[in-house]
């Protein structure tokens, strides 16, 4: 399979190694020129939603269950979205704002990307957010590796509307703790404290708990902050309130340091990040244009497998 280096600007010339044919014995005879060029952009209109689910994974005899969503916010969405649904309340709002009709679709080439606006779903580890909002979504085509989702297109429909959407993991690209941003990039920013355990599928539909019992759930030496934060957001007794809070600030330090490394990337290579799945293709792609496999062979096909078989 050839490859194709999605980096502006710049061309280059690198030889393909295909499968040998009968009667061809020189290596030479092999060697296909090809030429790259990069990238076309898919989109030319397309805005960003940094978001989150929260999830209950137990009941409060702590036998596992199914991870069912509770609440879903983006930094757009301040109030978020509650109910094992939440998910569809979040498409169903980013359709309304950003939507195309299916009538005026007519005009329109649909299958073209270009010609319909698109909105980016960015979420650190979206392989596990993904899977809350799969089932609401048609022509879903993945880039994946392994257990992790790299890359996710895909359409919505609703209301008589569609909005095209890819979805995104800055994990990949970014490979550390949300907890790690506020000092990494000099933000700002902290990861708040969420006792997760406390949240069984029964205190989730309870919603209201005394403060004494939630403090079970919550390591002596954070207790004082948890107590802090339920005081500054006004949510005493509401443990979903407090955890809805929990999200959105999630969502803030992801955005805030998404867009600070973004920017810092910009400034010493020139790169935009959100031309790239991962943090491994734009570096490579960044060698590329440097020359660093400057009379370099691409291998494919029959030799690439064999060679590959040597990397442990």
């Amino acid at each position: 399979n050839n490859t194709v280096f999605q980096k502006e600007n710049f061309e280059i010339e690198l030889f393909e190694v295909r499968d040998q044919k009968e009667g061809e014995s020189r290596t030479s005879d092999l060697l296909v020129p090809l030429k790259f060029t990069g990238p076309n952009k898919d989109r030319t209109e397309y805005v960003n939603y940094y978001f989150d689910f929260e999830t209950s994974t137990r009941r409060s005899d702590k036998t596992a269950t199914i991870h069912k969503p509770y609440c879903v916010f983006t930094q757009k969405h301040r109030g978020g979205f509650f109910g094992e649904d939440c998910g569809k309340k979040l498409l169903d709002d980013i359709l309304k704002q950003h939507g195309t009709s299916v009538d005026e679709a007519v005009d329109i080439d649909v299958d073209d990307p270009k010609s319909t606006p698109f909105v980016r779903l960015i979420a650190h580890n979206s392989s596990y957010d993904f899977r809350f909002i799969l089932k609401y979504l048609v022509r879903v085509d993945t880039i994946e590796k392994g257990t992790g989702l790299m890359n996710c297109n895909a359409r919505y429909y609703n209301y008589g509307k569609f909005i095209d959407i890819q979805i995104r993991d800055s994990l990949k690209m970014i490979n550390m703790g949300l907890g790690k941003f506020g000092s990494c990039f000099g933000l700002d920013v902290k990861k708040e404290i969420l006792p997760y355990d406390l949240y069984s599928e029964e205190a989730v539909q309870q919603k209201y708990l005394p403060v004494k019992y939630c403090l079970k759930y919550v390591k002596d030496e954070d207790q004082a902050e948890y107590l802090e934060n339920c005081k500054k957001w006004n949510c005493m007794v509401n443990i979903l309130k407090y955890s809805g809070e929990y999200c959105y600030l999630d969502c803030i330090v992801l955005q805030q340091g998404y867009e600070k490394f973004g920017s810092l990337v910009e400034e010493a290579i020139g790169e935009d990040i959100s031309n790239y799945i991962s943090l491994a293709s734009m570096a490579h792609n960044h060698l590329v244009k440097e020359g660093c496999y400057d009379n370099v062979l691409q291998v494919s096909g029959v030799p690439r497998a064999f060679i590959q078989k040597c990397v442990v």
